[in-house]
């Protein structure tokens, strides 16, 4: 079922291919892991949507309200987003960027939630 998606996203209009060539340059940049990793982390865990709503609901929730540099829909193609235990996002490319040959020698994009120190949010780990 995904790759049927990802297939017709391959297929689709050329607004589509527009968004896909810049999730592209975001991923090999790693732009887009790490922008994504810190903003799901805060919305699910400092605003508090992962208690609120759990991990599923919490997440698509949070993708909805993201600032990113494009569209959700090609976010959800291009990355695999994880939410590891009650504190961090992992983000890491996709099936559709590893069959474009997208995935290069590249750590996954982790950012944590220290539940010690609130204050800090989330941050990204290195």
């Amino acid at each position: 079922m995904k790759f049927l998606f990802l297939l017709l996203l391959l297929l689709s209009p050329m607004a589509q291919a527009k968004q896909l060539n810049e999730g592209i340059f975001a991923i090999r940049s790693e732009i887009l892991g790490n922008l994504l990793a810190k903003e799901l982390c805060s919305c699910l865990f400092v605003s508090g949507s992962y208690e609120r709503f759990g991990k599923k609901d919490g997440l698509e929730r949070c993708y909805a309200h993201a600032s990113l540099p494009i569209s959700e829909t090609a976010v959800k193609a291009l990355v695999e987003v994880t939410v590891v235990g009650e504190n961090s996002v992992r983000v890491e490319a996709g099936p559709l960027a590893e069959a474009l040959a997208l995935k290069l020698d590249f750590p996954p994009a982790v950012a944590i939630y220290h539940k010690d120190q609130p204050q800090y949010g989330c941050s990204l780990v290195f």
